[in-house]
């Protein structure tokens, strides 16, 4: 499965002491969305319509890997500290930086199928547009 045979998607890929995600979508935005989707798929089973609440999320301007990073982080930051799981993200980048939310459910209220991530390794990161579609490949410590 690639970029070039679906517009949008997101896959775990095996990886020796971690997971990693692979996503993808036609514009960073979207390819983003689906980290956001990537990350909950690694520890919890929830559905794609559960989320009800929305936590505003705001970056200062980046790199696309930067963007990757710092959202993922968020999402992380979002599930220590409040108990919510973000399940998508609905975020616009300009040139003040990323705007937007996370649409996340609470963690008590969806099955955990895996331990909760710890960090967002820097390392082995892939992002990149390549024939109109971006992808990403991300090492998550688990």
């Amino acid at each position: 499965m690639s970029a070039h045979v679906l517009p949008r998607g997101r896959r775990l890929l095996s990886h020796t002491a971690d997971v990693r995600l692979e996503a993808w979508g036609p514009t960073l935005a979207e390819c983003l969305d689906q980290c956001v989707r990537a990350l909950a798929d690694v520890f919890v089973l929830a559905p794609d319509d559960a989320a009800h609440v929305h936590v505003p999320v705001h970056l200062p301007p980046g790199s696309p890997s930067e963007l990757v990073v710092a959202l993922l982080e968020e999402a992380l930051f979002a599930v220590d500290v409040r108990g919510l799981v973000p399940v998508r993200a609905r975020v616009e980048i300009g040139l003040d930086g990323l705007r937007g939310e996370l649409d996340a459910v609470a963690l008590a209220e969806v099955e955990q199928s895996g331990s909760v991530p710890k960090a967002i390794a820097r390392s082995d990161l892939e992002v990149g547009e390549t024939d109109g579609a971006w992808r990403a490949v991300v090492t998550v410590d688990v």
